[in-house]
């Protein structure tokens, strides 16, 4: 589905920045019970997100990785493309992430454990990084932070797993 709308910027929030109306007809085809995920094509560019509502109608953030590569400015409109995330998490899981959850069954059953929301967060964790030493590497720091908590998730706890494997691995 397309749809052209302008890059706007939510002065009035301090969690959204940059972002897009979707228009409601769109919104309604896309959105299935509570699932909102979607696949946003822009500038032959693409990104995994979600339909965030607000006021009654949804809305689309752009992050700077996006804008920064589809070369997206401000008060300007662009032509989109929208269409439904049938992926199982709402992004894709790279192949290191995927390979270590297939080796490690404790690591498995914590994830999974998980609610989707904070399974993204720990793929996306992994997504980000390009280079795939460095993904395995956060993966399995991911993976022994879990085991070393019995499957509770501590942030802290685990940025600081990330930097002893940083550490460990130079």
């Amino acid at each position: 589905m397309k749809f052209k709308a302008e890059i706007q910027f939510a002065k009035e929030s301090s969690l959204w920045g940059h972002y897009i109306d979707v228009p409601d007809e769109i919104a309604a085809n896309l959105i299935d019970g509570t699932y909102r995920r979607v696949r946003l094509h822009v500038n032959n560019c693409s990104m995994q997100c979600a339909l965030m509502p607000k006021e009654g109608h949804y809305f689309i953030n752009l992050g700077k990785p996006i804008r920064t590569s589809a070369n997206l400015k401000l008060n300007t409109t662009y032509l989109f493309e929208v269409e439904k995330d049938d992926s199982v998490y709402g992004f894709d899981l790279p192949p290191e992430f995927e390979e270590i959850l297939g080796m490690d069954s404790e690591f498995n059953t914590f994830f999974h454990a998980f609610t989707p929301g904070v399974q993204r967060s720990l793929i996306y964790l992994v997504l980000k990084i390009k280079n795939s030493e460095k993904r395995i590497q956060k993966t399995l720091a991911i993976a022994e932070h879990l085991r070393d908590t019995n499957g509770k998730l501590d942030y802290k706890g685990l940025n600081l797993k990330f930097k002893e494997y940083t550490h460990r691995f130079k």
